[in-house]
């Protein structure tokens, strides 16, 4: 916990990856999407005694000690930090971009759904997590607050077939995606998965392979040349 003033400054941490362009945009990833970020200590100090690397200092900015790693003698090796980088933004080229939703609001305002025009809208239940599938003629789309959620929107529509109308609520950090037009049915080999027996079947679309069926779903809809006009999908 010694104070060294040539520690002062050093340290912190880094990345390479293309699709984030900088430290906030990375505070707002999920834990799925960092999971795919490499980060690495950058501006570090090596202690060497006799030539041979003993310690690596991480003062994350301050002037002590902060975090110290003594590395294996299998883990000691020195590579060029040009190199070292330049390895790994080529291989973030290689992964998809990273998608951060626009608030409900503006996605509603830029979507600009009209009274009587068909829509197609996947959503997942928070609670139940099951994701349903909701066709019907839009009435309004309004931005609006929703429980503790200040970023939401109340979808009014009449569903094909029926007279009454109906609604439902959407709002940040869910799992939902608005389509014009009345798309065609998410195809079984996705929403199912066969199981050893011929008749049983695991579904895809609730449970813990919810989040999962969204995405995959949305992938194929984007196979089909479709492209939703709100999209609250964190990926």
């Amino acid at each position: 916990m010694d104070e060294w003033e040539f520690l002062k400054g050093k340290g912190g941490s880094n990345s390479e990856d293309v699709r984030v362009n900088s430290w906030n945009e990375y505070a707002k990833l999920n834990a799925e999407q960092r999971e795919t970020v490499h980060t690495f200590a950058a501006d570090c100090v090596g202690v060497y005694l006799n030539d041979v690397l003993q310690f690596v200092i991480n003062p994350q900015g301050y002037n002590y000690a902060r975090y110290v790693m003594r590395p294996a003698d299998d883990e000691a090796r020195e590579e060029s930090a040009t190199e070292y980088r330049r390895r790994w933004k080529e291989a973030s080229e290689q992964l998809p971009a990273f998608y951060l939703p626009a608030h409900i609001a503006e996605q509603i305002e830029a979507a600009n759904l009209r009274e009587g025009e068909e829509f197609t809208a996947l959503v997942l239940d928070d609670f139940s997590m099951i994701a349903t599938t909701t066709r019907g003629k839009i009435i309004r789309a309004t931005p609006c607050e929703y429980a503790q959620y200040k970023d939401a929107a109340r979808i009014e529509y009449l569903p094909k077939g029926k007279r009454k109308a109906r609604y439902f609520y959407i709002h940040s950090g869910q799992n939902a995606v608005i389509y014009r037009g009345a798309l065609p049915d998410v195809p079984d080999r996705i929403k199912y998965t066969q199981t050893n027996s011929p008749n049983l079947r695991e579904v895809n679309f609730a449970g813990m392979n919810a989040k999962e069926y969204m995405k995959n779903a949305i992938a194929w809809y984007a196979e089909q040349g479709y492209k939703p006009v709100l999209d609250t999908v964190q990926r």
